[in-house]
């Protein structure tokens, strides 16, 4: 019990130096009692403390607030470059098919007939190398049995017209037959497709069986073509096969065109006329 009023007396006590303190430091002097600069003396480093925290409280919190802004920041520069990069890349594409623009468009007309650019607007998955769909009809002037072409040579041959679109069939489908020459000595030739839909090659057969075929022999259209224009480049041959008795020598061809990745092509817009049989297609 003792000990208890002691405490309590202690602190009443402390509370009334702390009031005189508080009463005397309300009016303005010149200089500290004793008792004063004691107190302060006792509070100088528990308000030092105080400071640190504080400090140390403020840093963190501007620290934190510059690196949310500093967030915000990195993800709008990152929007920012996706967009530039999606803009490169379409101006890449563009300057792409401008040049193949350019290329189709410096063909030379073949007599006859004019040339309609058209783009390649679909495939069919199960015959990629078959045919394509293209997108002129009926109402550009387009008409089954006109011939198709890129700047490297010899497409296909128009098959059906819609309205507005076009089948083509490719020179590397079975359904492709075309009166060609060897460019350099004149021998003739049948380019034939393949009935394999996912090679890009196609059949070259000698007409004249005392002729001889060599790899490396460019491969034109021919006065026996009644579809592609004379001297229109087909491809070159890349293998030739041993002579079958009773069949005339072969080999294997692969077209200028690349016709697995064509996006352009132009479509010859001459009269329409009956090809013999082997330029038909079923």
């Amino acid at each position: 019990m003792r000990h208890r009023g002691f405490v309590v007396i202690l602190i009443v006590a402390l509370l009334l130096i702390v009031s005189g303190v508080i009463f005397r430091t309300a009016t303005y002097r010149e200089g500290l009692t004793l008792p004063e600069q004691a107190v302060y003396e006792v509070v100088a480093p528990l308000q030092r403390a105080a400071n640190r925290v504080a400090s140390s409280l403020r840093s963190a919190l501007d620290s934190l607030k510059s690196w949310r802004t500093l967030n915000e920041e990195n993800a709008r520069l990152r929007e920012e470059v996706q967009a530039l990069r999606m803009e490169r890349d379409r101006l890449l594409e563009a300057g792409r098919q401008n040049e193949q623009l350019r290329q189709l468009l410096e063909l030379v007309e073949p007599a006859g007939g004019e040339l309609l650019a058209a783009e390649v607007i679909a495939r069919s998955p199960s015959n990629w190398l078959g045919s394509i769909t293209i997108s002129r009809g009926r109402v550009h002037g387009v008409a089954p049995g006109m011939a198709v072409v890129a700047p490297e040579g010899a497409v296909g041959k128009v098959r059906n017209v819609t309205e507005r679109t076009a089948e083509v069939v490719l020179i590397t489908d079975s359904r492709s037959a075309v009166g060609g020459r060897v460019r350099d000595r004149g021998h003739l030739v049948l380019v034939e497709g393949t009935s394999d839909p996912t090679e890009e090659r196609a059949t070259v057969r000698l007409l004249d069986w005392e002729a001889d075929l060599r790899v490396g022999d460019v491969v034109v259209a021919s006065e026996l073509s009644w579809i592609f224009p004379k001297g229109l480049p087909i491809g070159v041959v890349e293998q030739v096969h041993e002579r079958e008795s009773g069949l005339a020598p072969y080999g294997t061809l692969r077209p200028f065109v690349d016709l697995a990745r064509l996006e352009w092509v132009m479509v010859v817009l001459a009269e329409p006329i009956e090809a013999p049989w082997w330029e038909e297609t079923p």
